[in-house]
């Protein structure tokens, strides 16, 4: 993707037994732990598909920077149409996810031509990003995005679950969920969490008529 500068790098997860080529579903993920975190990939492999799970841009084993939702449109549709390439996939594609994961198939769908996605199951989650950040009225979810980017951007780059209870733990002991609650002005929330200004967020909290 991103003109071949960057390679997305996936999981395989095939049925014991069964020849293919087989129906294929693709789980685009930013979470990571395919081994530890069965997002759906084992249940579906052993009722015969083969399954893609891939780490998302810029998430563990993906190259490039990871921009949420950014880059899932065109990302998504890139992998489908590598997977129809296959020699495992019969041509039959569908894609699943839950929450985020979610977000990207339904981002595969609005980029995908007639033909190219045979299925879609997008579970507990959205096609439109502001509707969930922005509540009516205006406000802003604020503690999703504190509880979100934390886990993202910090507890889950921590590759042993005791490394991240504890620091999940010293977090919440400590007096930073009430500096992120009451911060102010919200345009330095990302300083914040991550040290650093976040270009991303930068943009949504100043564009905000935007989705």
């Amino acid at each position: 993707v991103n003109g071949g500068k960057d390679a997305l790098r996936a999981t395989l997860w095939l049925p014991s037994g069964v020849k293919g080529p087989l129906p294929t579903v693709i789980i685009r993920n930013p979470y990571g732990s395919p081994y530890r975190t069965d997002w759906g990939q084992v249940l579906l492999a052993e009722r015969g598909y083969a399954v893609l799970l891939q780490d998302t841009r810029g998430r563990f084993g993906s190259d490039g920077d990871f921009v949420p939702v950014e880059h899932e449109r065109e990302d998504g549709l890139e992998t489908v149409r590598w997977a129809r390439e296959q020699p495992w996939c019969s041509g039959r594609v569908g894609v699943f996810g839950v929450s985020y994961l979610g977000l990207t198939a339904w981002a595969a769908v609005g980029a995908c031509g007639e033909g190219e996605l045979q299925a879609a199951v997008p579970v507990a989650t959205t096609a439109r990003v502001r509707s969930v950040l922005v509540q009516p009225g205006g406000a802003f979810s604020l503690e999703l995005v504190v509880l979100w980017v934390t886990l993202v951007f910090q507890l889950l780059l921590l590759r042993r679950p005791d490394e991240m209870l504890r620091a999940a733990r010293e977090m919440w002991s400590s007096s930073w969920w009430s500096r992120a609650k009451y911060i102010s002005p919200l345009s330095s929330l990302d300083r914040l969490l991550l040290g650093r200004d976040w270009d991303f967020f930068q943009q949504a909290v100043a564009a905000e008529e935007e989705d």
